[in-house]
């Protein structure tokens, strides 16, 4: 299966211009400029860019059975509790070429999410600094759709659009949502179906709180790799993935080679450690069934039964 992959402004760039630039002078130059024009916005865009790059390009690829799963998280949980996972700082999230539940029809034609970049942000209301998440979305749109007058050099670029959501305790997904200020900028070109914004913070939120569940993601190794990773997985299989630019996971790749899962709701929402205060969603123990109730599960909820199993 082909996915989309995250491309950053450096690469774009890179792309139609003749001199390429390096990461180092790239956002150097960028972030320079960013801060001349008080452009808030594409500052902390090319932060987390350069960070991405730095990092060696960390993402999760997402497959189509699983996403339907990614978007049924309980609005209520407490944003507080949601964290960028923790063996990383930035990461990028890719979707497969095919269309899925982030897909949309518009006046201009028809989009599908693929791809997104998450990293950490510091957000600010009436002089009170608060953590925040940024979301970097690119769904297809071009410079040229978005304005047809544009530059024939960069008509072909996509457009990445922004969603900041505050990040704070007591404060729950849909009131973080509701929080939300559109720019402007949100008014022109291809404007995100309320749906799709609503699932695209769903579903970031959600492989937030996997916190990489093994049941789920398992480490996108190299092909030559994978039939031995398979049969006896081994950390010098991903250490070799990851020297050769490889530093990925795969979401959902067994669930979409297999066709069913028996239970009334595949993923619950578990508090684990001291005092049971760590919320962790995890894949709940149970048999493959019948691959259609995999796109029908409930609502992710704090199963008060399942406390009990979770505690460590």
């Amino acid at each position: 299966m082909d996915f989309w992959q995250y491309r950053t402004s450096r690469l774009l760039v890179n792309s139609v211009m003749p001199v390429k630039r390096n990461t180092k002078e790239f956002y150097s130059e960028t972030m320079q400029s960013s801060v001349k024009a008080a452009d808030k916005a594409t500052f902390r865009q090319q932060l987390l860019e350069r960070a991405w790059e730095d990092d060696k390009c960390p993402y999760y690829r997402v497959y189509p059975s699983i996403i339907p799963m990614l978007l049924r998280l309980n609005l209520a949980v407490d944003t507080g509790l949601i964290k960028i996972p923790s063996n990383l700082r930035v990461f990028a999230i890719h979707f497969p070429k095919v269309d899925h539940k982030l897909s949309f029809d518009d006046a201009s034609g028809h989009y599908s999410v693929r791809s997104i970049l998450c990293g950490p942000v510091t957000l600010t209301t009436g002089g009170e600094f608060y953590d925040g998440i940024s979301i970097w979305v690119d769904f297809g749109e071009t410079y040229g759709i978005s304005d047809p007058s544009s530059n024939p050099l960069i008509k072909n670029l996509t457009i990445t659009s922004y969603i900041n959501i505050p990040v704070k305790k007591g404060l729950t997904v849909e009131a973080a949502s509701a929080m939300l200020r559109h720019d402007p900028s949100s008014a022109y070109g291809v404007v995100l179906p309320e749906e799709v914004h609503s699932g695209i913070i769903r579903l970031v939120c959600t492989l937030c709180l996997l916190e990489n569940d093994p049941a789920i993601i398992e480490p996108d190794v190299l092909d030559k790799d994978k039939a031995k990773y398979e049969a006896h997985p081994d950390q010098s299989i991903i250490d070799r993935a990851v020297r050769r630019g490889k530093r990925g996971w795969n979401v959902g790749r067994k669930i979409e080679v297999i066709p069913h899962v028996r239970g009334d709701s595949p993923f619950a929402l578990y508090w684990t450690g001291k005092g049971r205060t760590i919320p962790i969603i995890r894949h709940r123990k149970g048999c493959i069934v019948h691959r259609e109730a995999i796109s029908k599960v409930s609502t992710i909820k704090d199963y008060d039964e399942q406390q009990e199993i979770a505690a460590e």
